[in-house]
């Protein structure tokens, strides 16, 4: 056997999405992006918020919020968010 068949499962990289909260809980956050299209992320305990180098929670992100998701793709398909960091709007 080689080294490879013992390190263990892959890392995937992660996702990273650009755009605006529409819909934000504590399990669900939908952004919707530069080109209109809707995303729908879940949050689990493991999803951790930030704004700049300061921990947020989840309730903190609110709808119009500018937002970059870095994201994972779980057993089902579907996208786990990872990280969100909300990023503050330039006037």
């Amino acid at each position: 056997m080689t080294a490879a068949a013992f390190a263990g499962p892959v890392e995937e990289p992660l996702a990273s999405i650009h755009g605006v909260v529409q819909t934000s809980t504590s399990k669900r956050l939908v952004v919707e992006t530069e080109d209109s299209n809707s995303i729908e992320f879940y949050c689990t305990k493991r999803t951790r918020y930030f704004e700049g180098k300061k921990k947020l929670k989840a309730e903190d992100l609110r709808k119009g919020d500018l937002v970059r998701v870095e994201s994972r793709t779980n057993i089902l398909g579907d996208a786990d968010a990872v990280n969100v960091y909300r990023e503050v709007q330039k006037p």
